[in-house]
């Protein structure tokens, strides 16, 4: 018989709570939305499913664990306060935007200076791509006006990354949020990325909201589930032959390895293979490259828009197949 998640709260030694180690994932994952319901289902899974504890030590059970989250959430709402999430991927991408829980990294990484707080919210991070969230608000909680913007906002200069980023106010000014689309030549994961900005200004009057400057760092410790293949593959189309070498599918998209073995090697092709997706359902999308960059070896391509050139963010456990130019390539 189900029990309420109050009676199970009965059985729990409150002193024991000081001894379990309690990450801000592991907070923000388990009490998304403040929904208590969920956080009951999931605590009586653990239940039903937890082993024994390790020896010699005073390791929690995964029931304890989801007790004390569910206590610790409402006693130090001051700490995560999860009614107050922010999806700032939906807020760019659109309500539909759809990106699994654990191909999400919630940093929480905050700063306040000058009268603003500074917050790296989330991410999501591939082999060696990244979108990350930043969150700026007035530390009185005031609204910013609707022109609000940072001058100069930018990441510390870093080898071999480039980026794009995008900024705009919530409807209701409490939060001016910042995308950031980061593209690298290297492996992302352990590495340390900065985050610039120098004052807020009011872009219609030029008037100084705040005046800064600010910086925060993060360390990327983690990434999106993904899968690589080497291949072998050869593509063309006119005079433009392409050999690719290497896929890799994330959340963040498809991206293709290779190099030219034809015309002005030096050069980034111009040809544009046709990519399509076909799910574990025998559904079936095109993709569209978003861009192509030079990397020591030749060339990479992303696939990371729809038809319409929409950003596409992909669930690879539903990924079958992908196709290129009707070659055609087993995921699973």
């Amino acid at each position: 018989m189900k029990k309420k998640i109050v009676d199970l709260m009965k059985h729990v030694d409150t002193e024991e709570l000081k001894d379990i180690e309690l990450h801000n994932n592991e907070i923000i994952n388990l009490t998304k939305n403040l929904d208590l319901e969920t956080v009951k289902n999931r605590a009586m899974q653990v239940i039903q499913t937890d082993g024994a504890t390790s020896k010699n030590t005073k390791k929690p059970t995964g029931f304890k664990k989801v007790i004390a989250v569910v206590a610790a959430t409402l006693a130090l709402s001051g700490t995560v306060l999860a009614a107050d999430y922010f999806d700032g991927f939906k807020f760019f991408y659109g309500e539909k935007t759809n990106i699994a829980i654990e191909d999400k990294e919630f940093v929480n990484e905050t700063i306040t200076a000058e009268g603003i707080k500074m917050t790296i919210s989330e991410s999501v991070v591939s082999d060696r791509g990244a979108i990350i969230i930043l969150t700026i608000e007035k530390e009185d909680g005031t609204a910013l006006p609707k022109e609000a913007s940072i001058k100069n906002l930018s990441i510390k200069e870093h080898e071999n990354l480039g980026y794009m980023v995008i900024q705009k106010v919530t409807e209701d000014g409490k939060k001016l949020i910042a995308n950031f689309e980061i593209d690298s030549s290297e492996k992302l994961e352990g590495k340390k990325i900065t985050f610039l900005a120098d004052e807020i200004i009011n872009n219609e009057t030029n008037e100084r909201i705040a005046k800064g400057p600010w910086n925060i760092s993060f360390k990327v410790l983690g990434k999106a589930a993904a899968v690589e293949k080497i291949l072998n593959i050869t593509v063309e189309h006119g005079n433009e032959k392409l050999q690719l070498n290497k896929m890799n599918v994330s959340t963040l998209g498809v991206s293709f390895d290779g190099i030219k073995t034809t015309g002005d090697i030096e050069k980034l092709p111009d040809y544009q293979p046709k990519v399509k997706i076909i799910t574990t359902e025998g559904k079936s999308f095109e993709l569209t490259q978003g861009s192509a960059n030079e990397i020591h070896t030749g060339f990479r391509m992303m696939y990371d828009l729809d038809l319409e050139f929409n950003k596409v963010f992909l669930d690879i456990s539903t990924i079958k197949t992908i196709t290129v130019d009707d070659i055609m390539i087993s995921i699973k």
